[in-house]
């Protein structure tokens, strides 16, 4: 199956062009969080404030140690942080189970879990020896995964953070420098029901659908490739629904059909269109 570009969509007589300037600019605001995007000066100039995956990684290892005492630790034992812990003398199953509990109710933190989560599994490996943390994290990722359509029910909002916090951890976590096989399906299954069409009627699930492909989609792609084409037919079986789906959700989604088309990569010509300050 081809994923079905711009050009393509335009052939097919759905209507790309008039697309109201303020989705742009509430579509900006949106991608705030894992990247933070500003204008520059310059009308039409966008300016990416956010970090490549390499330099959070290589930031992420100058002090873990510091991390978790000063953020992590003190959350989960209640205990005043100090400079350099010892990972083998804090409860690090509950410390995981803490930060999955913050991340489903802030998805902010969950956006930047994976770092914290990343930085103490690199200390417990260089302190200890151990992956206690790691253990405890996946098992717990496995439990809400098993009840995520019950979680979904009780809360869109939990449920929006768990998908963003289980890709943040598929994003940061290695194994042999790949990423964890383990978390590919159900990072896809998660994905699926996200582009399913109850699901793209409401914005705040495109939106994470969105966001999610743009950080994960060419890893997720590259561990299996038949899953992305399945989940792309379902975006563009989305895209062209004929009701329930509003301007926004249907120019996120736009823009995800040609981000992979483009080989998951913006071209200047997108970028322009879809982030763009657009003048009066």
């Amino acid at each position: 199956m081809g994923v079905l570009c711009c050009k393509h969509l335009r052939s097919l007589g759905v209507v790309v062009q008039d697309f109201n300037p303020v989705l742009r600019k509430q579509r900006q605001a949106n991608l705030c969080g894992s990247e933070a995007w500003s204008t520059s000066s310059v009308p039409g100039q966008p300016k990416l404030h956010g970090e490549t995956l390499s330099q959070r990684k290589t930031e992420a290892t100058f002090n873990p140690q510091q991390m978790e005492a000063s953020v992590i630790t003190q959350a989960a034992l209640d205990s005043p942080p100090v400079s350099t812990p010892d990972p083998g003398a804090v409860d690090l199953e509950k410390v995981a189970n803490v930060i999955v509990d913050h991340s489903l109710q802030d998805c902010v933190f969950s956006k930047e879990a994976g770092r914290m989560c990343y930085a103490i599994i690199q200390a417990e490996s260089k302190q200890a020896g151990q992956s206690v943390f790691r253990r405890g994290l996946l098992d717990r990722l496995q439990r809400e995964y098993q009840a995520r359509e019950q979680l979904r029910a009780r809360s869109l909002q939990s449920w929006v953070c768990y998908v963003t916090f289980i890709c943040n951890i598929f994003d940061y976590l290695r194994v042999n420098n790949m990423p964890m096989m383990a978390l590919v399906n159900p990072v896809y299954d998660c994905l699926f029901q996200l582009a399913q069409p109850e699901s793209l009627s409401r914005e705040e699930e495109v939106d994470c659908l969105v966001l999610q492909l743009h950080r994960v989609g060419e890893q997720l792609e590259k561990m299996n490739g038949q899953r992305m084409d399945e989940l792309f037919v379902l975006i563009r079986d989305g895209f062209l629904l004929p009701i329930g789906l509003s301007s926004l959700a249907r120019l996120l989604l736009l823009e995800i059909i040609e981000f992979r088309a483009a080989g998951w990569k913006t071209t200047p010509a997108a970028h322009k269109y879809y982030y763009s300050e657009v003048s009066d």
